[in-house]
């Protein structure tokens, strides 16, 4: 496991989700068994939460994969209403399944880590959380995230995770790669993620359950 030095950041927060229709809020989340990954610099709220963004490869630590499976395209559409950002998930699986779902979190200025909470998604009573530290990101290109999921009791899953402004990008940028090395990484690791010929249309939506869900 990685060991690094930064303060875990806590604030409320609020998540919705779309099909459950609920609003559940929390405090002072604390996320002992999440490795504390320091978050860029002078974080641009603004300009990172401005765009779509897509998940374009995948480096699972431990655990299940959360929505970060390279096997499933992932497109992350922000609103950002100060200080509250807003975020559209569109998971599309090889089958042509399409779950859509949103969240939303209180952003502290200038600090790249939020919380997105999930509730409804998984029967399990103990619904999961995940913690989102952005690394480093140039805002119109690339982005790195360190991501970690858990419960009430137990560690789910950590990943890293490549975003890009592009779903297909031609290469991997060149200061991703120097990022990754600062952590004894190698873009090699990393899964591809599998992006669908054509984005399905609203009509075809249907009922999906994602890896890391405990459906019936």
């Amino acid at each position: 496991m990685l060991k690094t030095k930064s303060d875990i950041v806590t604030f409320r927060f609020s998540v919705l989700i779309l099909g459950g229709l609920s609003i559940l809020s929390s405090s002072a989340i604390f996320l002992p068994p999440c490795e504390e990954i320091p978050s860029k610099r002078d974080f641009n709220e603004d300009a990172f939460f401005n765009g779509t963004w897509y998940v374009t490869h995948v480096l699972l630590l431990e655990g299940r994969y959360t929505l970060h499976d390279p096997r499933y395209y992932l497109e992350i559409e922000p609103w950002f209403n100060k200080p509250i950002v807003y975020l559209k998930y569109t998971v599309i699986s090889p089958s042509g399944s399409i779950m859509i779902f949103t969240g939303y979190a209180t952003i502290i200025r200038g600090i790249g880590k939020y919380v997105t909470e999930f509730r409804g998604l998984t029967n399990d009573s103990i619904q999961p959380i995940m913690l989102e530290t952005i690394i480093d990101t140039d805002y119109t290109s690339y982005a790195l995230g360190y991501y970690c999921v858990r419960n009430d009791s137990a560690l789910l899953s950590t990943d890293f995770a490549i975003l890009n402004r592009n779903p297909r990008p031609k290469d991997v940028h060149e200061e991703v790669e120097k990022l990754l090395s600062k952590y004894g990484l190698n873009i090699t690791r990393f899964s591809p993620v599998t992006f669908p010929e054509k984005k399905q249309h609203s009509s075809s939506r249907k009922k999906m359950c994602l890896p890391w869900m405990q459906c019936a």
